[in-house]
């Protein structure tokens, strides 16, 4: 059968940050998902919030070792999984050269053998999603980064706020396609390294004796060249 889009689409899973924003740019409301499919010019998002048609939304997509900002609109709504629901999102916008790396990355995909493919999904276990947290212990800020390192005590990641030492931060990293881990832990250290980009260095305060084994193992593997 002849193929009919102009774009490949690809069945991915990946994590995403999301904002939509009022009339006057307010943040009304924000939180975290996961593509079903994405192409070029558009996205299947799985998530528990409810978007009306023709909502603009901004997201934060990671794919492989970069993080993409995105501008789009919900273009449908679809039948949901279970709590979630279910939107195709249409793309209209990137941030400087989103198109072309989101283009590449699906490419790579496309062309890769099948052993490789599993690789790729894999990477989403050096993604995460951060909530920093104020005095009154209410979300001040949130959004998506990727870690640069980890150890078992703690983790160096990108962020695209500015935060300062002692605040407290929630985390939820990306282990694979189907877990993900929630961390709690404290500012060490926070530096800009670009314009709207920060190294955040991060203690552990509360992690699960089962994530712990987790990160060692993974320690352990990039250490030995696995």
């Amino acid at each position: 059968m002849e193929e009919k889009r102009t774009h490949i689409r690809i069945s991915q899973l990946h994590l995403i940050h999301y904002e939509c924003r009022d009339t006057e740019q307010q943040v009304t409301h924000q939180g975290m998902g996961r593509t079903l499919d994405l192409s070029a010019t558009g996205l299947q998002l799985e998530l528990a919030a409810d978007f009306e048609l023709d909502q603009k939304i901004t997201i934060t997509l990671g794919v492989g070792d970069d993080l993409l900002e995105l501008e789009g609109r919900v273009a449908r709504q679809e039948p949901a999984h279970g709590s979630k629901s279910v939107y195709g999102i249409e793309l209209t916008d990137y941030k400087g050269e989103g198109g072309d790396r989101l283009t590449r990355y699906i490419q790579a995909i496309q062309t890769a053998p099948s052993d490789r493919r599993r690789h790729v999904r894999l990477d989403m276990r050096y993604l995460l999603s951060y909530k920093f947290h104020d005095s009154a212990d209410d979300v001040d800020r949130a959004g998506m980064g990727r870690t640069l390192n980890f150890s078992i005590d703690g983790i160096v990641f990108e962020a695209f706020h500015a935060l300062h030492p002692g605040q407290e931060v929630a985390l939820t990293l990306a282990l694979d396609e189907n877990a993900l881990a929630e961390l709690r832990g404290q500012v060490l250290h926070a530096r800009q390294i670009e314009k709207d980009r920060y190294r955040v260095g991060i203690k552990f305060t509360i992690i699960d004796p089962s994530v712990q084994r987790i990160l060692k193992y993974l320690i352990f593997t990039q250490n030995s060249g696995k």
